[in-house]
């Protein structure tokens, strides 16, 4: 680990080289109670919220739901593994879940959780730091590595400089140094703690290597538009969470912040908000869990979380992101609708897959009536297995696969079109990530009384299955399915979806063209995780087509469960089809022209 030892003490951001952030004893100054250095107690993920202090005192950790570690007086089995989960593993050595003993360690009767807290932290440098090693080679995992940093600099603030412990953060930061995961949220992590450290140890190599990389990193990882790199909507507001950090260390360090890092921060929120469906909960794209958006509590986030009660509704019913990312409402509950009856829907395209991104692009998701319709596959954590591969396939989206052809995951989809009305909604985008042919889908969002048109069309030079996927909601089970469609109940009895193509004047659809798969294991279809540890068998209606083109014409209909669902599809004079759609007693003619385009 020598890159610490030359490199030299220019910083290439202004630095101003008085360190005030100790005194003499090393002893972090901090303002008030519960003020901690930027990005150390309390920073990063669920663990501090979820181990509270009794619990540590009684010697049990939880780990994201995961069986309970026992820790008594601080001696810790750091080889305990029941399930053999990565995350386990990481989350355990990252000793974020100790720190409610450090905050909770201040207050005037806290002693013993502060001595505790110390106990477990010697412990871990005792068991891992020592000549024979760490107990199991995670343990200096870039990430775990970052985390762990961070949290042996949250105590660093309460306990003072020790030469145990500082001697244990300087490993820490040799070990950062050299072993850096790169421009996203793990290399991010990395410096934040590096910069920390730095500065509390008035160690000027460590910091400048950290402001260089952050300095560098922010144009990459985050977009002009605000969009982090991650391609996942749950890690937008992770990496949100960590570059405020880095800002706050670095003015908490005396440096002066590139310009950039603010104006790209201050940009990140109104991504959340566009995707965070009416029910207040974040549409789950990428790696991500079908949570509220996490730390982010902006006006338009408040007002979404509350069911309207407080906060404010935002201004705009679309956005497109460059990164990749569609997101549609009928409104915000002020026009009619109330709040969480109001329709949403995303559609994905852009750059290649990345970090967690899945291959999910042309995949849309839809929100109505109250409730999720059609849905991502979700996300079941990071164990390297079949179930993972699923999630982040196509076939755990709502997308049309060309069965046989393997699918390209570094191939990008470009959105074609955008053409916005009062009252809808169209976009379109295209790819050749099926072997070079190309895949088309217009979608239309018709916002009154709210439904999606899907139009799909692909053409290669010789014949192929095309097969569409739409994930249902667990919620619904279907009722009905026929040669065309599905027609599927919610468990409350109280709404119906249907799913169904529509043959177009000269098409017929085939018999044997639609089927359901649910909870089938080999390989694996009809499954959705919206949250880590959970597996919910969902119904996957396939409906396949099979030739050299594809013209299939979808319609998601949500309606309530007395309401009759009808349509017919005629040819005006001048080449458009024009769809009828009865829903009850409303009726909507949708116009689809031979392009694609489509409009009520």
């Amino acid at each position: 680990m020598a890159i610490l030892a030359v490199l030299t003490c220019v910083a290439t951001l202004i630095i101003d080289e008085r360190h005030t952030n100790s005194d003499a004893d090393g002893r972090n100054i901090h303002s008030g109670a519960g003020e901690w250095p930027a990005g150390t107690c309390g920073f990063s993920n669920g663990l501090y919220s979820s181990n509270p202090a009794p619990a540590l005192m009684a010697g049990k950790v939880k780990i994201y739901g995961r069986p309970q570690v026992i820790a008594p007086r601080g001696d810790v089995d750091w080889r305990y593994d029941p399930t053999h989960h990565p995350s386990v593993r990481l989350h355990l050595f990252s000793l974020k879940w100790f720190e409610r003993l450090v905050t909770e360690g201040m207050k005037p009767d806290g002693k013993k959780m502060l001595e505790r807290a110390t106990l477990i932290a010697k412990d871990f440098v005792s068991d891992n730091l020592g000549a024979d090693g760490p107990v199991h080679p995670e343990v200096w995992g870039q990430h775990a590595t970052g985390l762990r940093a961070s949290s042996l600099l949250c105590l660093r603030a309460a306990i003072g400089g020790r030469p145990w412990l500082d001697r244990a953060l300087r490993t820490h930061a040799e070990q950062l140094a050299e072993d850096y995961a790169g421009q996203w949220n793990h290399g991010t992590m990395q410096d934040l703690a590096l910069l920390v450290a730095g500065c509390q140890l008035q160690h000027a190599a460590a910091r400048d290597l950290a402001v260089r990389r952050l300095s560098s990193a922010i144009s990459v990882q985050v977009d002009e538009q605000g969009v982090s790199n991650e391609q996942s909507v749950r890690y937008q507001a992770y990496v949100w969470e960590l570059w405020r950090a880095v800002h706050s260390a670095m003015q908490e360090c005396e440096i002066t912040p590139r310009r950039l890092i603010a104006e790209r921060v201050r940009l990140m929120p109104a991504f959340l908000e566009n995707a965070t469906q009416p029910n207040g909960r974040i549409v789950p794209l990428g790696d991500s869990h079908a949570v509220p958006p996490p730390g982010v509590r902006t006006p338009v986030i408040r007002y979404l979380t509350s069911n309207g009660r407080e906060g404010r509704p935002g201004k705009e019913k679309s956005a497109a992101y460059a990164a990749g990312f569609v997101f549609a409402r009928t409104g915000w509950g002020t026009s009619g609708r109330q709040l969480k009856d109001e329709h949403f829907m995303s559609l994905r395209f852009g750059p290649a897959r990345i970090i967690h991104g899945h291959n999910d692009h042309m995949s849309l998701t839809y929100y109505g009536n109250g409730r999720d319709l059609i849905v991502d596959g979700g996300h079941d954590g990071y164990r390297a297995d079949a179930y993972r591969k699923y999630l982040q396939s196509p076939a755990a989206h709502n997308v049309v696969e060309v069965v046989g052809v393997r699918h390209q995951w570094d191939a990008p989809t470009r959105l074609t079109r955008k053409k916005l009305g009062p009252l809808h909604q169209f976009y379109e985008a295209s790819d050749r990530a099926y072997g070079g042919i190309t895949r088309t889908r217009g979608v239309l969002l018709v916002e009154d009384p709210g439904f999606l048109v899907v139009y799909d069309r692909g053409h290669d030079r010789q014949e192929r299955t095309w097969r569409a996927l739409w994930h249902l909601a667990p919620d619904f089970t279907p009722r009905k399915v026929s040669h065309s469609h599905v027609q599927a109940l919610s468990s409350d009895g109280r709404s119906q979806l249907v799913v169904s193509q529509v043959p177009l004047p000269g098409q017929s659809v085939p018999s044997g063209s639609t089927r359901v798969a649910r909870g089938v294991t080999d390989p694996y279809q009809g499954w959705v995780s919206p949250l880590e540890g959970q597996r919910l068998p969902a119904s996957t209606a396939l409906m396949q087509r099979h030739g050299k083109e594809l013209r299939m014409l979808t319609l998601i209909v949500p309606a309530g469960v007395d309401q009759p669902v009808s349509w017919s599809a005629t040819r005006d004079a001048d080449g458009w089809y024009r769809v009828t759609v009865r829903i009850g007693f409303t009726e909507r003619a949708i116009r689809v022209g031979p392009d694609g385009s489509m409009t009520p």
